[in-house]
């Protein structure tokens, strides 16, 4: 009864730029959940079980965390915070069958990339 496995490519745009780092997850409505590191280039590619296997089909909620620690007190932030959950990311998708090009765009809706320090 598992929902069928695809391979899952695609790219992660954040006002239109690729967004150039992080790890997106794919969170299925029935089956276990996909994930992958994001490049310099804005590409991924989703691991189920085992290396590349890709993504259960079915509709996925998806989150994008996009966090670079700078030292032990700060790290900067390269998309919204908002994205890092499934509950509030707003992004969604739908994969029938195997995915090269599947595009997730994010805005800044005006803001940018910035510092967030611990608090130490």
């Amino acid at each position: 009864g598992e929902p069928r496995l695809v391979p899952v490519a695609g790219r992660v745009l954040i006002d239109g730029e690729p967004l150039r780092l992080g790890y997106i997850r794919f969170v299925p409505e029935r089956g276990r959940a996909s994930g992958g590191q994001i490049d310099t280039e804005g590409r991924f590619a989703l691991t189920c079980r085992t290396e590349g296997d890709g993504a259960v089909t079915g509709r996925h909620r998806i989150e994008v965390i996009a966090r670079e620690r700078l030292d032990a007190e700060s790290m900067r932030i390269h998309a919204p915070n908002t994205y890092e959950d499934i509950t509030t990311s707003g992004l969604s998708a739908v994969i029938e069958g195997p995915t090269a090009g599947l595009t997730i765009e994010l805005s800044w809706n005006g803001g940018g990339p910035f510092v967030q320090r611990d608090g130490r």
